[in-house]
This record gives structure tokens, sequence and C-alpha cells, in this order.
């Protein structure tokens, strides 16, 4: 693939993705529908042959998977988003991206559709709960809120996300919080059960 087309392909795609049209979406990638076989239903990078794609369809990947990111972060609709992800081997990324940017609908989408698990680590840290702490770190009390009904995202781990990572000034601090008081997480830890919070 010429570097022009591309770059452009990219641009047009992040564009398409950021403005919801899914016509656009659906005209850019026409002619590469071969990618839907080559990403495949498990989201693995391998095409029907069993042998490796070829690079420019891997770097074609890394772009859509750009363009999802996009349409995850500006409240992209869940139609373009569910269509771009059909070209996309990378799941939970598109949650954390959705986190980042309060998109509730295609974090709903993406948990219930594509049963991505939200108490899942970030790929580029070690630590669980990665759509929360995003969710967290961007005060975005509406996917904190959702978050919190998942009993997967609730584990040993909340009592540091609360103490040790949340800011007490935070709306999102007093939120998990209140949660944390109001609910039976099964927190064991000795800070939780020491009345810290």
């Amino acid at each position: 693939m010429d570097w022009m087309v591309e770059r452009d392909l990219n641009l047009a795609l992040k564009y398409a993705a950021s403005s919801n049209n899914l016509t656009l979406a659906k005209l850019l990638l026409e002619p590469y529908k071969t990618l839907q076989q080559i990403v495949g239903i498990s989201g693995d990078i391998t095409n029907p042959n069993n042998t490796t794609p070829f690079q420019d369809d891997i770097r074609l990947v890394k772009d859509i998977d750009s363009a999802i990111i996009e349409a995850c972060r500006s409240f992209g609709t869940v139609e373009i988003v569910r269509f771009l992800l059909r070209y996309s081997p990378e799941r939970h990324m598109h949650l954390i991206s959705a986190c980042s940017g309060g998109n509730l609908d295609v974090v709903k989408m993406l948990i219930n559709e594509f049963y991505i698990d939200p108490s899942l680590e970030s790929e580029y840290g070690g630590r669980k709960n990665a759509a929360l702490r995003t969710a967290c770190d961007f005060e975005k009390i509406q996917v904190i809120k959702y978050l919190l009904e998942d009993p997967d995202v609730l584990n040993e781990e909340m009592d540091y996300l609360v103490n040790g990572f949340l800011h007490p000034d935070y709306e999102s601090y007093k939120l998990v919080k209140d949660a944390i008081d109001k609910k039976n997480f099964g927190l064991d830890s000795n800070i939780y059960n020491l009345g810290i919070l």
C-alpha cells in the first residue's frame, strides 16, 4: 500500500469514525473485505490459509484500530464502532478508549456484545480494573456507575484504587467510596475493615 494512500485512508477513517459517518466508513473499507477474514471472529490476526498476513494488511488493521479509538473517545455511535470492530483484533483497548471518553453506550456494547471483561488489566500496565481506573482518571461518572455494577470489576484491588489511585477531591473518589460503603463488595483487606475509607 502506498504511504500516501495509507495516510489518507487513516485520516479518512478517523474522520468517518469521529463524525459517525457509517456510509463513508463502509465505502472506505469496501476494498478490504478480506480483512474481516484475516481478523477473524475471535479477533486473532490469521488468514484463511493460516499463513502470515501481508504487512499492508497488518498496517491497515492498525489504522482501523486508530479510527475505532477515535470513535470510542469522541462519542461515536454504537453502529460505527460495531462496524469497525469487524476489522480489528484488539477489543480491550477500545473499552479503555470508550471509558476515557465517557462513551457509555459503546462501553455497554463492548461489555455485553463482545464480552470484554472490564476487570482486565491494561495492556501497558499490570493493574486490574483498567476500565474503571480510566473512567475515574477522566471523571466519567456515568461510566464509573455502570462499571461499579459489574461484579467482575470489584475485586481485591478496589482498596488500592480508592485509597491510592483516586484523589479525595475527585467526584469519582466520592462515588466509588459511597458505592463501597453501601454495598458489600467482598473487600477483605485491612484498610477497608479498619474503617480508613
